[in-house]
């Protein structure tokens, strides 16, 4: 996604860059807090965001934890938006369902909350071309209009207690500027909004 939307830039990003990751060993050994490495570092930079989080998952499963975490955002005047897919465009049914339980409470914590359209790939290419679906596979986060983070890392107690996922904090306004102007752009057309 965030390359179709940027495709027609080439400019080069330069920023501080801090890798996230969890410790291998996370594979190994009883699923405890301490090996969540990633998901608690993210989780510190996420609830220091003063203006604007935009995630983009494609499975997200908050749990309680997730949506305490977006409604402490939104109270404190954080402007939360979180694209992810629909399950027309989700290839992972059961995913979707545990993710169907949270959506009135992620709604009612006051997020603008995003499914991706089956038919977005067309929509993005202004044409009948293309896949007949299509499948959100991004996991990227903006904070700020400063910082971006890339990763492998799903919103999900998969991706958060079981998998070993590495990601990258980079802060670059003009990236981050880019891509959110991007987002905002093409949103509408890819996306349902609940």
């Amino acid at each position: 996604l965030l390359q179709n939307l940027i495709a027609n830039r080439q400019p080069l990003f330069v920023g501080p860059a801090r890798v996230l990751a969890d410790n291998p060993d996370k594979l190994t050994n009883k699923i405890d807090e301490a090996h969540m490495q990633l998901a608690k570092d993210l989780s510190e930079i996420l609830r220091r965001a003063e203006t604007e989080v935009i995630i983009i998952t494609p499975y997200y499963v908050p749990g309680d934890r997730g949506v305490q975490l977006i409604r402490d955002l939104v109270a404190k005047g954080v402007r939360v938006i979180i694209l992810t897919n629909s399950l027309a465009s989700n290839n992972h049914v059961p995913v979707h369902s545990a993710y169907a339980r949270y959506r009135r409470d992620v709604i009612r914590a006051g997020v603008e909350l995003y499914e991706m359209r089956a038919n977005a790939a067309r929509e993005l290419n202004d044409s009948e071309e293309g896949p007949d679906t299509l499948t959100l596979h991004t996991k990227a986060i903006l904070i700020d209009q400063k910082k971006l983070f890339v990763g492998s890392l799903n919103l999900d107690p998969r991706s958060v207690h079981e998998n070993t996922e590495i990601g990258v904090v980079l802060t670059s306004p003009v990236l981050v500027e880019d891509v959110s102007n991007a987002i905002d752009g093409a949103l509408d057309r890819v996306a349902f909004k609940l």
